[in-house]
């Protein structure tokens, strides 16, 4: 009997252990457009970290870039062409480079944690391997109700684009 429940727990932990080891592998890169500051903001730290929680939890191994603060699109394709050299000599499947596009003008208080701040984020999904864009898109934040005008509201938009970028792998 101590054999056969060895055995079994033994065949239990090697398909585990098979299981974890062909787990995809995700690279991110979070690009903030900002006029109104060089620094990182808070709220695209949250951002990345809902996404890291995401896909760790769907079972993906997750990796990122240190998130790059730009003022527009034009100095985008340096950040991203090292970032995915990076995802790609990591070894990692797919690389996923999400633009925050942040826009204060009419808000009270341009350096805090509110989903209003924020007017769209875009992604792009590459596969390493075929260097190929196999999905992408943008959601614009809109009007946002006091109820989501904080960080759980940057949490819960995060998590809807997180589940829209999952669909598409």
């Amino acid at each position: 009997m101590t054999k056969l429940r060895n055995l079994i727990s033994f065949m239990v932990v090697l398909i585990f252990s098979v299981a974890s080891a062909s787990a995809s592998v995700i690279s991110f890169q979070i690009i903030q457009h900002d006029k109104s500051q060089t620094e990182v903001r808070d709220s695209s730290y949250i951002i990345e970290n809902t996404l890291f929680d995401y896909f760790f939890n769907k079972g993906f191994v997750t990796t990122n870039c240190p998130t790059a603060t730009t003022e527009d699109s034009s100095d985008d394709m340096g950040i991203f062409s090292r970032s995915f050299f990076n995802a790609k000599v990591g070894y990692c499947n797919y690389f996923i480079v999400l633009t925050v596009d942040y826009d204060v003008r009419i808000s009270k208080n341009t350096k805090g944690n509110f989903l209003s701040n924020i007017d769209s984020i875009s992604w792009q999904v590459y596969d390493t391997k075929t260097s190929k864009v196999i999905a992408e898109g943008s959601k614009e934040v809109g009007e946002v109700s006091a109820q989501r005008n904080n960080e759980k509201g940057i949490i819960g938009f995060a998590t809807e684009i997180a589940a829209d970028i999952y669909d598409e792998l």
